[in-house]
């Protein structure tokens, strides 16, 4: 992937996001942990939740583009993985300190700017 397509975590504005705030923000990251019919019920609920996010668009093609673990732009990793492969489409790895550096310099920007 060249520069170019890189979806940097500063590309999304994050603060209009529904799910920021939202009470139990582990929601998003438990599917992966286990697999069952609950969870399946919980991917669908997170689908109609996400549904109608402001930033439902910048969300996946973030997630998309750099392959973060947990629920993103209305989707699982697992049906991520298999677009990117359907359309043979790379990605970044992010190191933690990449997406918590990403993210702490997203709100630095914001607020100063």
């Amino acid at each position: 992937m060249d520069e170019s397509q890189r979806v940097r975590w500063i590309d999304v504005d994050w603060e209009q996001a529904k799910c920021i705030g939202f009470e139990y923000p582990d929601w998003f990251f438990n599917y992966e942990i286990e697999r069952s019919h609950r969870i399946n019920r919980q991917t669908t609920d997170q689908r109609q939740f996400c549904s109608d996010c402001p930033i439902l668009s910048g969300c996946f093609n973030y997630a998309l583009r750099t392959d973060v673990h947990g629920f993103w732009g209305g989707t699982t990793r697992e049906e991520r993985q298999y677009i990117r492969k359907k359309n043979n489409i790379k990605y970044d790895s992010l190191t933690f300190e990449e997406f918590s550096g990403g993210r702490k310099y997203g709100r630095e920007l914001r607020e100063s700017g």
